[in-house]
């Protein structure tokens, strides 16, 4: 009687995981595609709390001990993740493919047939109420992608928006503290009025004007009255070209006006412009607060008619 010798070939199968998994997490009946190395064995995974989850997966970022854990089920794999995107949305073609992709070595638990549903939220929130998609997976990838750069934008557009409100909050809030004081009408008041300007933002907006003269004017004027202006010209000269005056362009009002002037519409005005407006500004000073009016009034009028009312204060507008 012949002996027959049984030789008997244990094959190991390969559970080595794909570089991306499609998987359904049990609670909240959501999918997506995770990076393998996301996986805690075959039925567990970690998801992160925040950031492009999309954009991490692709990229293949390793998980990190923060993220929770939760229990999921594969439904299919790939070394693509485009190939393992429609994968999930053509079952049919997983269980056919060649031997590059097989489906899953890891026995999933068999997935219905009904195309798994399509979320970028945390798989905490419950599913959204979604009509029943093509079964085109070219299409269905396509929707896919479209959906994730909505969401891209829309992140963004969120923090376009909160960035925003916080640039107008901090504008509204920005303080004038320089320009709630009265205007100077000594040199000490000057000195201690031009150490308290901090801000040369607020200052321009609150001086700026259509013309160059209307805003040199109108700081000129929120900064001193015009008793004290009167004692100021360009060069620090007085009628008959004498030195009578104070210089204007050695002052520090000067300099802070030059630096107010680069945050207004008038930032790049050439210094012979801004000079010659300048000596305008300090010649008509005599005209402020009415003095224009009184000066062309008749000398022997005493109509009492004439009041105050008509003595009107130059416009800063023009």
């Amino acid at each position: 009687m012949c002996n027959l010798a049984l030789t008997v070939f244990v094959v190991q199968a390969d559970f080595t995981m794909k570089d991306f998994v499609f998987v359904k997490f049990l609670k909240g009946n959501q999918s997506d595609v995770v990076y393998k190395e996301w996986m805690e064995g075959d039925s567990r995974c970690r998801w992160p709390q925040d950031g492009d989850v999309q954009l991490m997966a692709k990229s293949k970022h390793p998980p990190e001990a923060s993220w929770k854990i939760y229990q999921c089920e594969i439904l299919c794999e790939s070394n693509s993740y485009q190939r393992c995107l429609k994968k999930a949305y053509s079952l049919d073609e997983v269980e056919s493919s060649g031997a590059e992709d097989n489906a899953s070595s890891l026995s999933p638990i068999q997935p219905a047939k009904d195309t798994p549903k399509i979320t970028f939220v945390a798989p905490q929130s419950s599913p959204p109420k979604r009509r029943k998609l093509s079964k085109d997976p070219n299409v269905l990838y396509l929707l896919r992608t479209i959906q994730a750069d909505v969401l891209r934008l829309t992140r963004e557009n969120i923090k376009t928006n909160d960035l925003l409100a916080t640039l107008v909050s901090d504008a509204q809030s920005s303080p004038l503290q320089a320009f709630q004081c009265e205007p100077a009408t000594t040199e000490e008041d000057l000195h201690q009025l031009m150490c308290q300007i901090k801000d040369f933002k607020a200052v321009a907006r609150n001086v700026e004007r259509k013309t160059l003269r209307a805003t040199v004017r109108a700081y000129v004027r929120t900064i001193m009255r015009k008793e004290l202006a009167m004692k100021y010209s360009w060069s620090g000269l007085g009628p008959g070209r004498k030195a009578t005056k104070r210089a204007y362009r050695d002052s520090k009002a000067y300099a802070i006006m030059i630096t107010c002037l680069s945050y207004t519409c008038h930032k790049n005005a050439s210094t012979e412009d801004i000079i010659s407006e300048v000596k305008t500004v300090f010649s008509q000073v005599p005209d402020w607060d009415g003095g224009r009016n009184r000066r062309n009034l008749p000398a022997d009028s005493s109509d009492s008619s004439f009041s105050s009312e008509s003595t009107l204060p130059m416009s800063d507008s023009e």
